[in-house]
């Protein structure tokens, strides 16, 4: 920098963790053994030498709008990558443009991959959105959304299924639930059982009935030799490995006699049932640590376990730290007054009820926004925005007071969208006896003004499913009584959706992903009134109706392709 005659600073680049090095760099990482990574270790020794003349220059390519580069670091990064293909923003690396030697798939309704020349088994009970599908059989009744099958996978009836990765040869009993994990090789979970968010599910391993894993579990058949050094070599995600995209093959690269040094896999009946195969993998601590600290010492591991796994929200995981320490400080300011009052505060099971905590508020309890202040519901503000406007006038001003509080909140596009059709119902001034045919006429009134806001902010799929929520709400009391009553009554709540459709507001595939999210629910609160809305049977004619047309179009697609293979 002292001899640079111009510096330029930029603040608008992220790295991407691939680097292009010279074989010198071998040999400098072999000379210091503690190396462990080019960013840090390397690159930012090796451009600080204080000896003059053995200064590295490092050059860097900055990527145009339109080239696209990632490198699988953990397996948040890898569901990452997968889902931009399958949005296709590493265009032209999409799933029908692959490799030579590869198989190529063919793009159909809903955003749905399949194999090129191959029909993977979907009953037409099931519902399958935005998804990559291998050879492979989903059953009845089944939701799957944003998620990639691998081949010879087979899913059982009613099986819920998002934002995962199921590889090859695994199975999924009737009624599981699987969200945001990876399911390796060979798996079989069974009927019932639930996988939650951030769990990875090692090769051959057994998740029993009924079983319920807590977040974020690494479940892994592996143990060598008794030595539980090498057990981090399932699941924790070296440069190599992570690049490699398969940290589950459980050392396929060790000789056959290094295999047969396998000591026989203990499993855990606690976590995996009684008839399961696997325990929990828990990262070692620290070597230098003392065995009384070896859980403190953990922590970091464990946080670069649950930081690194899918559907991690570093946002959620702000709050509840930021939960935490709020309740240590209350708790600490409580337990000098009652010091002063002589009052200990605890209850007769011997707890503490004087100080509330966020922590016993579930996890998706969120004491603030970051930029936002607390308290404040941006869909209600939103909505006041909406009322201010007058019916009539140009809706461009009002675009832009919208996308400000949008900014000045940290608010979504979900949030603005949401706050518009809680807007638009409440200008139509529903009242109890208002019927079907009257609701859809002044619906259609009011959406000659306003579709033009919803069209702005409806950025993509979240956003459509947002409103088709925001609607659900309104049938469910968000806004009124009134409202409620005639949006609830049948077949109200279908011509509403229709009608959204037939404006284009909302997709196909964006109200067969929300009905993949109520048939999640089935068999847990069947009696509650959002799941008495959804299974209306006015509405389940539509939704079918949508599966229908949606297949239907599919194979027209399918046939057209064939017929220009042929040609």
């Amino acid at each position: 920098l002292r001899s640079a005659s111009e510096t330029v600073v930029r603040t608008d680049l992220a790295d991407t963790g691939i680097y292009i090095c010279s074989p010198d760099v071998l040999a400098r990482f072999s000379e210091n053994f503690d190396y462990s990574s080019v960013d840090v270790d390397f690159i930012g020794n090796g451009v600080a030498e204080e000896e003059e003349g053995l200064q590295n220059r490092v050059y860097a390519h900055v990527l145009d709008k339109k080239e696209y580069a990632s490198r699988f670091t953990c397996w948040r990064t890898y569901g990452r990558v997968c889902q931009d293909l399958m949005r296709r923003w590493a265009y032209p690396l999409t799933p029908e443009q692959t490799p030579s030697g590869y198989e190529g798939y063919i793009r159909g309704r809903g955003g749905v991959y399949r194999i090129r020349g191959s029909e993977a088994k979907v009953d037409r009970g099931a519902s399958v959105s935005s998804s990559i599908v291998g050879r492979c059989k989903v059953g009845k009744g089944c939701a799957v959304q944003g998620s990639v099958l691998g081949h010879d996978v087979l899913l059982g009836t009613d099986v819920a299924l998002t934002n995962s990765h199921v590889w090859e040869g695994s199975t999924i009993g009737d009624g599981a639930v699987v969200t945001s994990s990876v399911i390796c090789h060979g798996v079989t979970i069974k009927s019932g059982a639930v996988v939650p968010a951030g769990c990875v599910i090692g090769k051959g391993c057994v998740i029993d009935a009924g079983v319920k894993l807590k977040q974020n579990s690494r479940i892994t058949c592996s143990v060598y030799g008794g030595n539980d050094d090498d057990d981090d070599d399932d699941f924790f995600s070296s440069d190599d490995e992570s690049e490699d995209g398969d940290a589950s093959e459980d050392h396929d690269d060790k000789t056959d006699d290094e295999e047969n040094k396998r000591t026989p896999v203990t499993s855990d009946p606690d976590v995996v049932g009684p008839e399961g195969i696997g325990r929990l993998f828990v990262p070692p601590a620290s070597e230098e640590s003392d065995d009384d600290d070896a859980t403190e010492d953990q922590l970091p591991a464990l946080y670069t376990l649950e930081a690194g796994s899918l559907g991690f929200n570093h946002i959620a995981h702000l709050s509840r730290a930021d939960a935490a320490l709020w309740k240590k400080e209350m708790e600490d300011d409580d337990e000098f007054s009652r010091a002063d009052s002589g009052d200990d505060g605890a209850t007769d099971d011997g707890t503490n009820s004087s100080v509330p905590s966020p922590m016993d508020m579930g996890d998706d309890f969120e004491p603030f926004v970051i930029g936002r202040p607390q308290g404040v519901d941006v869909v209600k503000e939103l909505k006041s925005i909406c009322l201010d406007h007058e019916e009539g006038s140009s809706t461009e001003n009002l675009a832009i007071e919208l996308n400000s509080f949008k900014f000045s909140q940290n608010a979504s596009y979900a949030d603005v969208v949401g706050g518009v059709v809680q807007a638009i119902f409440t200008r139509m001034q529903l009242e109890v006896g208002t019927s079907p045919g009257a609701l859809v006429s002044r619906l259609r009134k009011q959406l000659d003004d306003w579709s033009p806001i919803l069209q702005k902010f409806s950025q993509d799929l979240n956003d459509e499913v947002a409103i088709v929520k925001s609607v659900e709400g309104a049938a469910l009391g968000d806004i009124d009584e009134a409202t409620m009553t005639v949006l609830s009554k049948q077949p109200a709540f279908r011509f509403v959706l229709q009608t959204l459709h037939d404006a284009e507001l909302v997709q196909e595939e964006a109200l067969l992903v929300w009905a993949g999210e109520r048939r999640m629910e089935r068999g847990t609160n069947d009696d509650s009134a959002r799941m008495t809305l959804f299974e209306q049977q006015p509405t389940q004619d539509f939704l079918e109706w949508l599966e229908e047309s949606s297949e239907e179009e599919e194979t027209d697609e399918e046939d057209d392709e064939d017929d220009s293979d042929e040609e």
